[in-house]
């Protein structure tokens, strides 16, 4: 897929989410609230995230270890039945950190050999959210902290949620007329 599609396609989620957070703040707080201890949302995500990691293992060349992938996904299946059965203490957010960081080697793949000096904001974003994926996974209790420390005040809220609605505006631009 080519950058622009992509920093589109981002931008465009980033504006949604922020419109979505301004516009159904209560609901917004409730699902956010509840989010962490979703088996659903949990279980959906530990799928996606197996899946797509056995993908790229079954597409890379592992040299001694050609072996494995015949096996990967089976290997991925038990791996993603044992996450779910054994670690569901907090599984969402680990989970949605796990896909923050699977999501961020297609972007920034496609960002390498753009010309422009501007496709340097969507990996500024991208390893922002590297950042806070890695957090999630090694402290995903925080998740509600942030959730709690988000929804305490409506002014932070309504900032927090414009904000994204801005930046993600600002990128859907760039990519419908510099990328």
């Amino acid at each position: 897929m080519a950058f622009n599609h992509i920093a589109f396609l981002l931008g465009l989620a980033l504006a949604a989410l922020g419109a979505l957070g301004v516009w159904a703040r209560t609901a917004c707080g409730k699902w956010l609230t509840a989010f962490p201890r979703h088996r659903k949302w949990a279980i959906a995500l530990a799928i996606v995230n197996t899946a797509w990691a056995a993908w790229w293992i079954q597409q890379l060349p592992l040299g001694r270890f050609a072996w494995v992938q015949p096996w990967v996904w089976w290997l991925a299946i038990g791996v993603c039945w044992l996450t779910v059965r054994y670690m569901d203490e907090l599984l969402a957010p680990r989970m949605l950190g796990g896909l923050l960081l699977l999501l961020a080697v297609p972007i920034l793949n496609a960002t390498r050999w753009h010309p422009s000096p501007w496709r340097l904001i969507v990996p500024v974003l991208v390893y922002v959210w590297v950042v806070w994926g890695m957090w999630l996974m090694l402290s995903p209790y925080r998740f509600r902290h942030t959730v709690e420390w988000f929804q305490a005040a409506p002014w932070r809220h309504r900032c927090c949620c414009g904000s994204a609605m801005g930046v993600g505006g600002a990128i859907v631009l760039l990519a419908l007329f510099v990328y």
